[in-house]
């Protein structure tokens, strides 16, 4: 009996996520063109993994024994500064040096700027060397960094 659900579940499991992210890549798009969209989702989907890994790792090394959604949200901005933001950026600097690529859309960039990844976008700019010209686009990264920053406290000093 243990195998049979244990096999159910192994099938059920890629259909949750399969029917999660379109679920979020849907929400996403009814805002923002389905380029957008998609990178956007694919941004929060592998900080969502990344959380939870790393929420993972924090149970087994006994951070904390209790787990709250103060911790979830600091390890979503941690994995969103660590793995998200930098692949992304390295997935546009190759899809630049191409030609015809599709290339990450800078909104999509922002927006996981803004959602807590300011601080790897920043190292991810400069050890990639990718949109250091354009000032704009620096500008908005570091006022993203700098609501980063205040959204970080604000979880970590007054949240519950």
């Amino acid at each position: 009996m243990h195998t049979i659900l244990s096999d159910i579940s192994m099938l059920v499991i890629p259909l949750q996520i399969a029917l999660s992210w379109l679920s979020l890549w849907l929400i996403v798009r009814f805002f923002s063109s389905p380029v957008v969209a998609t990178w956007l989702t694919n941004g929060f989907f592998l900080s969502s993994v990344a959380a939870a890994l790393i929420v993972n790792l924090g149970l087994r090394l006994n951070f904390y024994d209790e787990l709250s959604f103060r911790g979830i949200l600091i390890s979503q901005m941690i994995g969103m500064n660590l793995a998200v933001m930098p692949l992304f950026y390295w997935l546009d600097k190759r899809r630049s040096l191409r030609e015809h690529a599709k290339r990450a859309p800078e909104a999509a960039l922002h927006s996981l700027s803004f959602f807590g990844g300011a601080g790897g976008a920043l190292v991810s700019q400069k050890y990639f060397h990718h949109k250091t010209v354009k000032p704009g686009f620096r500008a908005k990264t570091w006022v993203a960094f700098a609501v980063n920053l205040v959204l970080f406290y604000a979880i970590l000093f007054y949240m519950p």
